[in-house]
């Protein structure tokens, strides 16, 4: 199973985890997440991605395309954080 996003749920206090198979729910902070791994990059304040599901970045709209073909935000903060990631 790959994991692709961990993003806000509607409920407060609660994640959604998009995986190949699945969207798992639970209570967490998003903020908490990126220290599980490396490949885990904050790009918004409801979204955090796996960087090697990325398929493209389009930074005139702030939107990543992912390999499920999920779109996700890109807020300003952690745009060139983002882009230095891609980078790498």
């Amino acid at each position: 199973m790959k994991l692709y996003i961990f993003e806000t749920s509607t409920i407060p206090h609660k994640i959604k985890l998009v995986t190949t198979s699945r969207i798992f729910e639970f209570y967490k902070s998003l903020k908490s997440l990126p220290d599980l791994d490396a490949c885990f990059i904050r790009v918004h304040k409801s979204f955090v991605v796996n960087k090697y599901h990325i398929v493209s970045l389009d930074l005139k709209k702030n939107n990543i395309k992912m390999s499920n073909g999920h779109i996700c935000r890109i807020s300003n903060t952690y745009r060139n954080i983002l882009k230095n990631i891609i980078k790498t």
